[in-house]
């Protein structure tokens, strides 16, 4: 049995706005992902949410706790699961009793994540083999999710996280929510450049939460086949980004794509755009993805040995 208190810390792999991310061991020598969480920091950080048109601070407690609940919840081989949790109990009424440092033990997964949007990111050159193998194993996650009403609410490359199988999960849930039983949710949650262009131009105090996170998934596919942002500068304004979301045309992205003479497989683009219609109630669903032809013949051998060449330090050729 895994505990939090038992486990041995070493490198320290990510660090964020309040929390750190180590590689962890517990006595057999396995290894997991250890998110550790400072209770100082979640105090001193303001998160807002739109309640019948106003604006109000969030309670940090009551979004950790929903964080944590759904990352608990959540129990599938495409999605990274917590296998304990320690300075935090559900049953808590208040934040008196919530430790200073609250761990989460994570599954570890060899390759790490498929890129961190960063300033000084680079968009890694992908197989689009792999890519087919990758887009299989988020959309799996995706239908899961969708089963259990839940909504990711943060899906991006940072977020999808490759083991040395070459098999993919989706991790970290600190931005899901449990939706309604029609499949509502309501805030704007996650990356702004991620974000679907019904929640963009704020059309509705409420959205489809799978709808929203297939068109993140989209996103994401896109930077990681054509090595190019769908979008202008992913790291402009927030209002001139959720501009040109709400103002997003796939078939003026496809001619850019073309005119830098790029050639577009047929089925690849049936299905991206099926994945990156505007009009959620006719975006490709979980379900329906997983039966496109474009994702028929996933080569997961491919990305197993793509996977070997990242862990052992070989370049890998795209294709």
């Amino acid at each position: 049995m895994v505990s939090a208190a038992g486990a041995i810390t070493s490198p320290l792999l990510h660090y964020g706005t309040c929390q750190d991310v180590y590689l962890s061991c517990d006595s057999s020598g396995k290894h997991y992902a250890l998110k550790r969480i400072y209770r100082e920091d979640l105090e001193h950080l303001r998160r807002y949410r739109n309640s019948s048109g106003r604006l109000v601070r969030q309670s940090w407690f009551a979004d950790l706790r929903r964080s944590i609940s759904i990352q608990l919840l959540v129990q599938h081989e495409r999605c990274v699961r917590c296998v304990c949790v320690s300075g935090f109990d559900l049953h808590m009424e208040d934040e008196s009793a919530v430790g200073n440092e609250i761990d989460l033990v994570l599954e570890w997964c060899e390759c790490g994540s498929l890129m961190e949007l960063d300033s000084s990111a680079k968009i890694p050159h992908i197989p689009r083999d792999v890519l087919r193998c990758i887009a299989h194993d988020v959309i799996q996650a995706l239908d899961y999710l969708a089963s259990i009403k839940v909504a990711h609410g943060d899906v991006k490359p940072d977020n999808v996280f490759m083991e040395a199988s070459g098999r993919c999960k989706l991790g970290d849930f600190s931005q899901s929510q449990m939706m309604t039983s029609d499949g509502q949710v309501t805030g704007a949650r996650g990356s702004y450049y991620f974000l679907a262009p019904e929640i963009a131009s704020n059309a509705s105090d409420s959205y489809d939460g799978s709808a929203a996170d297939m068109w993140a998934f989209g996103s994401s596919l896109w930077m990681l086949y054509f090595r190019r942002y769908p979008l202008r500068d992913p790291l402009s304004a927030p209002m001139e980004l959720l501009a040109n979301i709400a103002q997003f045309d796939i078939d003026n992205e496809l001619a850019c794509v073309r005119a830098a003479g790029e050639s577009i497989d047929p089925e690849f683009e049936s299905f991206i755009r099926g994945v990156l219609c505007k009009d959620p109630r006719s975006r490709l669903r979980p379900q329906a993805a997983l039966s496109h032809p474009w994702l028929s013949s996933p080569n997961f051998a491919a990305a197993a040995a793509y996977a070997e060449g990242l862990l052992s330090g070989n370049d890998v050729v795209s294709v």
